[in-house]
Formats: structure tokens, sequence, C-alpha cells
């Protein structure tokens, strides 16, 4: 058999240690994911199930590059072949002077030709799922960015808050005023794939590993810069922002109707908002208030302040058939997680219905992947009956009512599974 040559030899060298490298140098679920980002977010609990698709997704990745390589090596030793073969015929144009003296002149034939740009796309889609923590907004992202033609950013207003030396877990409506603007702002460009001036937008991207996770990106080199993102944005027509610091629908009327926004608004019961808020940020009831004497009853004092601020917001923006303007007739979806997850195909096919997209197979298989039955109400099982009555208080009659979920009393209506809570959706 004919030894390779020394620099093709080479080439083959180089090739297979790049692939290797490249597998390694992102082997980690959550390697850069900083300190910062562990004590806020808790990141390591919901990390730990992130990164099993995230790992997927980067072994797919790379079995691409892979293919990727092989192709290029094919092309290269075809590109050998090419130049062995004899030089194709050319054009010759012959002029003939007075004394009968030929002179010829060639002109190449051309043999490339350049590969013109592919053509916009014709119905770009913006997606804007607006929520609060802890409502089902992460899956029901992902139910998109999964999608081979959809970029997604997850939480910019997080990146603003972080820009501007706040606290991200910071979400009254108070806080989320002061940094509404450059937030609408933020994500305009975003719609548009314009980062550049964002540095808090690259700054999370290379410190946060979720923010790729969330967005099916975590293959991408590092560092991510603009030149590397920004082709990574223009090549999928259709973009979509997840955000649960944006506190008013009717506050962002420029955005929608300038970007063409189809609005997600994404709701869950309070009391299943507030069971897994509690665990997430590891903020429990204390024992000792469960001693008091009844009427006197309070949450752990953070969650006092979180679920009356959910339940307005939940107010601010409910908006029926007959209140909705003009502008945001037809662009805006009013989805409980509740339905989603006792009923996650019908759902699903009906935000992707909403925003005007086929389903992919990536989301079908996701569906299948994530199909785990009716979750909707296991805060019955991890609440006690005076939290349940307490959030109840907090909230008032009509929040319940407006969004179709019923009020207890009793131990005995908690525990009793076999009688949902969560009710028809009143007629919106």
């Amino acid at each position: 058999m004919r030894r390779p040559s020394g620099w093709r030899l080479l080439f083959y060298v180089f090739v297979g240690f790049s692939f290797v490298f490249a597998l390694w140098s992102n082997s980690g679920p959550s390697d850069d994911v900083t300190n910062e980002a562990r004590t806020e977010w808790n990141i390591g609990p919901i990390e730990r199930s992130e990164a099993k698709i995230a790992i997927k997704t980067r072994a797919s990745k790379h079995l691409d590059e892979m293919e990727n390589l092989t192709r290029m090596i094919a092309m290269f030793k075809q590109g050998r072949a090419v130049k062995k073969r004899p030089v194709p015929a050319t054009k010759e144009s012959t002029t003939i002077s007075l004394n009968t003296t030929v002179i010829v002149t060639t002109t190449p034939v051309a043999t490339t030709t350049t590969a013109s740009p592919p053509p916009p796309p014709q119905n770009p889609i913006r997606i804007l799922i607006q929520s609060r923590f802890r409502t089902g907004s992460t899956i029901t992202e992902r139910y998109f960015t999964k999608h081979p033609d959809v970029f997604g950013v997850h939480e910019p207003g997080g990146m603003v808050q972080r820009g501007r030396g706040m606290r991200i877990m910071e979400e009254s409506d108070y806080k989320l005023k002061t940094i509404k603007e450059e937030l609408l702002d933020f994500m305009h460009d975003i719609y548009n794939c314009n980062f550049a001036d964002y540095e808090y937008f690259f700054y999370g991207l290379n410190h946060m590993e979720y923010y790729l996770m969330r967005a099916y990106l975590t293959y991408l080199p590092r560092p991510v810069t603009n030149e590397i993102i920004t082709p990574v944005c223009e090549s999928k027509p259709h973009r979509l922002i997840k955000a649960c610091r944006l506190y008013s629908t009717l506050e962002a009327e420029r955005l929608i109707k300038e970007d063409d926004v189809k609005v997600i608004f994404l709701v869950r019961d309070p009391r299943g908002m507030a069971a897994s808020r509690m665990k997430f940020t590891n903020i429990f009831t204390p024992s000792n208030n469960f001693k008091v004497a009844k009427g006197e009853f309070k949450l752990h004092p953070k969650m006092e302040e979180v679920i009356p601020d959910y339940c307005h917001w939940l107010e601010v923006n409910y908006l029926t058939a007959s209140e909705l303007p003009d502008w945001l007739k037809g662009r805006y979806l009013l989805i409980r997680y509740e339905d989603m997850e006792n009923n996650q195909r019908k759902v699903i096919q009906q935000m992707y219905d909403f925003v005007g997209l086929p389903l992919h197979d990536d989301i079908i298989k996701l569906m299948r992947e994530q199909d785990v039955g009716n979750n909707g109400e296991r805060w019955r099982r991890k609440l006690r009956i005076e939290e349940v009555r307490r959030i109840q208080e907090l909230c008032g009659d009509k929040v319940f009512r407006d969004f179709g979920y019923k009020t207890i009393k009793t131990g005995r209506q908690l525990n009793d599974t076999s009688t949902t809570l969560v009710q028809v959706m009143p007629q919106f």
C-alpha cells in the first residue's frame, strides 16, 4: 500500500487532534457557570437535568462535525485527483493578419461559479414568552428553541440587571421599571440580530452556561463573540425571547408592533409557583411559623413579598378578548402551565399554530422525552394547608377565579388528589 506523503500525514494528524480537542473542550455541562450564578440561581439542582439534554446536543453536534471533517477530507482528496488530470481544453480565438501570420490567443473556460446568497426568509416570526419565575417557562422555551429554524435568547432581562449591578432575582414592579426601556431596546436588537453594543450579552454567554444550554447553542466555540453569534442568528429565520422581567405586556406596545411579535403569556397556579419557588431558592416556611395561633400564620418573609407581586402581575396582564387593544389582537395567547402538563401535545400544537410554525420532528421527539404525565398539581404533596390558605389570602379570590383555579380550605381537600383544582378556563 502506498504510504501517504509527509505533508498529507501531518494534515490528517492535525484534523484528528482538532476534533478531539473540540470534543474535550466542550465536555463539561456547566464548567463556566460562575459562583455568583450558583448562589443567586441555585443552579446546581436544575442544571443537572438540563445538562443531560445539553450533552445530547453536544454529542449530536460533534457527530455533525465529524461528518463535516469526513466530507472535507473527501473533497481534499478529490481536489488532488483533479489536479492530476489533463488541463481542460480552452476556447481559441484566431486573428489573421494581411501577411497571413496566424496569432492565437487563449481564453480559459471558467470552471468555478460564485454561489448566490440565500434569499431572505419570506415570513420571519418573532416570539415572546412572557412569564415569571417557576411557571414552566423554561420547558416552554425549549419547545421552540429546539426547532432548527428558531434562534432563542434566554432571559435578556437578567443580563441587563447584571450589567447594572442589580441582583438578578429582583422582580418587583418597582425594580423592573428601572430596566424597562433598556430591556425593550435590547429585545428589539435581539429580534434583529444586533448584539455588538451589549457587553453583558457576551458576558452571559461566556460565563453562564445555561444561556447557551437553553438555546441549544453549547456547540459554539468559546469565547462567543459578535462575529460568531451574529451569523448563527441571521441563519435562522425565526427568533424567540423568553422574558420573566417584562412586567406588563401593554408596556411593550412599540416592540410588539414594530417587530410584529407574537406573545405567549404563560401563567401558573400561584400555589404551584410558590411550592416550586420555595424549593428552587431554598426559602421554606420556618417550622416555628406553624406553631402560632390561627390567623397569625405567615410564610417565609421573602415569599410574603414574592406571592403578592406574582398575583399582581397576573392581574395586570390578564386581558380578556374584549379588553385586547387592536394592536395586540391576533398577537396574544394565554397558556396555563397546568394545561400544558395535562395535555402536552394539544397545547404545544396550539402554540405552534398561534405563531404560524409547523411542528418539527425534533419537537415531537422532545415532547416524548418530556411526557411524564400530569404534574400540574404536584404542589399538593409539597405544601401544608396553612401555606395554601396563606397563599390564597395573599392573592385574593379574583385571581384564582379569573384563571380557573379552585381554592380550598381544609387539609382533606388538599390531600384528595382524585379531585382536580384546575377547572375549565373561564371564557377568554
